[in-house]
């Protein structure tokens, strides 16, 4: 990987990590404003929250070892900062009461399976196992995020007061 694609590689991992801390903000957001559901809210925070660090430590990894991986697909940065500003706007409409709760797990489900959560393993190609197991690791914990949300929605009834998307 030469100078260019490095530097490229860490804005993408580091946008992608602001993505996930966004995202733990609106499922913080969710916790405290949907207080029955706070343990499911507050768990997917912290592990989003979990995420984001894991991003810190592969841009750490490429960045000591950048002949160790080759690119993947291509993600955009800009694609990535984009999402996160879709979440911020989205924690902000929650905050102020402005999203019915069915609509918070609907909305949580589809981010959960959107390109950007679901394709982290597509990002680099490596051999270099600390990475793999942090990629792994996220991959695995955002698909179980999905089922979770899957979960919770198949258990409730929509009420007049949430109507869903």
């Amino acid at each position: 990987m030469d100078a260019d694609e490095l530097s490229r590689v860490l804005d993408t991992l580091a946008a992608l990590g602001d993505h996930e801390t966004a995202l733990a903000g609106l499922y913080a957001a969710c916790g405290r404003i949907w207080s029955d559901d706070a343990v499911l809210w507050d768990g997917l925070a912290a592990s989003e929250r979990g995420h984001a660090n894991c991003l810190v430590v592969m841009a750490r990894l490429v960045a000591e070892r950048p002949a160790a991986f080759e690119l993947g697909r291509p993600f955009s940065a800009a694609a990535s900062r984009l999402q996160a500003s879709y979440v911020e706007n989205r924690t902000r409409e929650v905050e102020r009461g402005g999203m019915a709760r069915r609509t918070g797990l609907l909305m949580a489900r589809e981010i959960e399976r959107s390109i950007i959560e679901t394709r982290l393993n597509e990002l680099l190609k490596t051999e270099e196992r600390d990475y793999l197991a942090i990629v792994n690791r996220v991959v695995a914990e955002t698909d179980a995020h999905h089922r979770l949300l899957e979960r919770e929605l198949a258990s409730r009834k929509v009420t007049r007061s949430e109507t869903p998307i």
